[in-house]
Order: structure tokens, then C-alpha cells, then sequence
């Protein structure tokens, strides 16, 4: 995560949002830079979390690890600007 978003996230939150440990939602909203929205599109999408009389619970390394499943390479990054550029040179 980006220096400068840990420190509004620390501004905003202080400690409460430590990337260490168990998040609660809107804490893994703030760590993930998504709104609530977005995070229950990923819950039902797979996103491991944990419910607890009705507390979610979702750790931090298993966001970490859901976002890393939709990386993409710089080679596949390069290989579809390239592909992009040949088909607009195609329509122009």
C-alpha cells in the first residue's frame, strides 16, 4: 500500500487499520481502497472471511491475497496495448 494512503488511513483511523491481524469491514475497505459496495462483490466472489455472531471478520493477508489472484504481468499489460493500437489502427 502506497505511503501516503497508510498515513490518511492512520489520520483518519490511527492504529485501528494495521494491515496485521483481523479487519472488520470497513477496515478492509480502507486497507483495499474499496467501498462497501465493492467489498461484498468480493466476499461473493471468494474473498475467505469469517463471520462471528454477525461480526465480519476478514483477514488482512487474505485481502492481500485475493487482490494478487487478478494481477496482471507486464507482459500481458505490453502484449494488450499492442493488440489495442492494432485494432484502433484498423477503425481509423
Amino acid at each position: 500500500m502506497a505511503e501516503d494512503r497508510k498515513r490518511q488511513i492512520r489520520e483518519r483511523w490511527g492504529d485501528t487499520v494495521t494491515g496485521i491481524g483481523w479487519a472488520n469491514g470497513r477496515q478492509a475497505c480502507l486497507y483495499a481502497g474499496i467501498g462497501l459496495p465493492t467489498l461484498r462483490r468480493w466476499l461473493d466472489d471468494g474473498l475467505a472471511h469469517s463471520r462471528i455472531g454477525g461480526l465480519l471478520r476478514i483477514k488482512y493477508s487474505d485481502i492481500d491475497e485475493y487482490i494478487r489472484r487478478y494481477q496482471v504481468d507486464k507482459q500481458h499489460v505490453e502484449s494488450t496495448s499492442r493488440t489495442v493500437k492494432a485494432i484502433l489502427a484498423r477503425v481509423n
